[in-house]
């Protein structure tokens, strides 16, 4: 066996090893993604409630925080 038939042999074995990965690595890929889409659906969905958290809490006055903290 020539030097280069040995070395297009080892090149095949590690082909072969990275195709299998590759795989691996786009099967992860799209069960990451879909994950994603879930998460920014999610998000999508709470975020509007979360402004009006965020907007309700911005409305309040120092007299109002002391009368809730009383309420404890």
């Amino acid at each position: 066996m020539t030097i280069v038939e040995r070395e297009t042999a080892d090149a095949n074995v590690v082909k072969a090893q990275v195709e299998k990965e590759e795989e691996i690595v786009s099967k992860q890929y799209a069960e990451a993604n879909a994950v994603k889409a879930e998460v920014e659906d999610d998000l999508a969905a709470a975020q509007p409630e979360m402004d009006k958290a965020k907007a309700a809490v911005a409305s309040l006055e120092a007299p109002s925080i002391v009368e809730l903290a009383s309420f404890n």
